[in-house]
């Protein structure tokens, strides 16, 4: 908890610096806009390549109780990379997962997605579970595992098929 608030920190002194995006991001915030302050932490952090700043950001407000996948309908990019999660459920109202939203998740041992997802981003699923031991089951509709496999996309593994086809 504390590299996130470390990192929280950080991210805010630098986003003083530029007042604009400062100002809309408190804004942003304070309202639960979290696309908008998802799109100005990828502005900011992709510039940076400071990305794992927006996974820190998803930490932070779920350590604060607050979901931001019930404000937006899509799972942004960099969404909880190398964040050290063991269980995810993404919820029924998630369209779209961005790239790298789980990547390095090292200590996931289980991810549900539902039969609204209809699209994954690069390597969104890559390099997870593999600090465990454990199996990483990862549970999804068919029709999406069918688009992911023939999009020349990185392989999975040890999958629980769900879902409708």
């Amino acid at each position: 908890m504390t590299d996130i608030i470390t990192d929280m920190k950080t991210l805010l002194k630098e986003l003083e610096t530029n007042k604009a995006s400062y100002d809309l991001f408190k804004e942003a915030l304070n309202t639960k806009n979290f696309a908008q302050c998802y799109d100005i932490l990828n502005e900011f952090a992709g510039s940076r390549f400071e990305v794992t700043i927006i996974s820190s950001f998803t930490q932070w407000l779920y350590s604060h109780s607050i979901n931001p996948l019930n404000y937006i309908n899509y799972i942004p990019d960099y969404f909880l990379i190398e964040a050290p999660i063991h269980s995810f459920t993404i919820p029924n109202n998630i369209t779209s997962i961005g790239i790298y939203a789980f990547y390095n998740c090292t200590g996931l041992t289980e991810l549900t997605i539902p039969d609204s997802v209809t699209t994954i981003g690069e390597k969104a699923l890559s390099k997870l579970g593999s600090d465990s031991h454990e199996t990483l089951v990862i549970t999804m509709p068919i029709a999406l595992l069918n688009a992911r496999a023939n999009s020349n996309s990185s392989t999975y593994v040890n999958y629980i098929f769900g879902g409708s086809s």
